[in-house]
């Protein structure tokens, strides 16, 4: 079950990465404006972008463990919670490109998924982290960031 889920959200998370390159229409059917993908993609990082790219950089490293362990699934959780806050929008947005930001961090999500589809190990907390790491990309990103785009698209 879980292993399914993770597979969808790759599928789903490539699909968004492709959109962001600007090599294939939001679902198949909605070509994003370049200004409406900016607006999408500054939306997700106007809040401690900084701190946040920091983030995404330990993240990085993270996933370079191998075995994962038990450790290494709460930290990932705990700082991709960290990496979904939300806040006031700063100006500290126009240091960093939020497009190469989102998309480097798509490719980090898809990094995570075929971790957790790839883990053998089950144990109840195991389970639960990886459970939890899913609903947190799914919840907190993935449906963000797709009503970002139905936003741009409707408005």
């Amino acid at each position: 079950m879980l292993n399914e889920l993770a597979t969808e959200q790759v599928l789903l998370l490539e699909h968004l990465l492709r959109v962001n390159k600007d090599e294939q229409p939001l679902f198949n059917s909605f070509m994003l404006r370049k200004d409406q993908l900016r607006r999408c993609n500054a939306a997700l990082w106007g809040f401690r972008s900084m701190e946040k790219f920091k983030t995404l950089y330990q993240l990085t490293e993270l996933l370079k463990a191998s075995p994962v362990s038990d450790i290494v699934l709460y930290t990932l959780l705990e700082k991709m919670t960290f990496l979904f806050a939300k806040g006031p929008q700063n100006a500290d947005t126009q240091i960093l490109d939020p497009r190469v930001l989102t998309m480097a961090l798509i490719d980090l999500l898809i990094r995570v998924c075929r971790v957790i589809s790839s883990d053998g190990v089950e144990t109840n907390v195991r389970r639960s982290l990886r459970k939890s790491i899913l609903a947190t990309i799914q919840t907190q990103f993935t449906n963000v960031y797709v009503k970002l785009f139905w936003g741009e698209i409707d408005g």
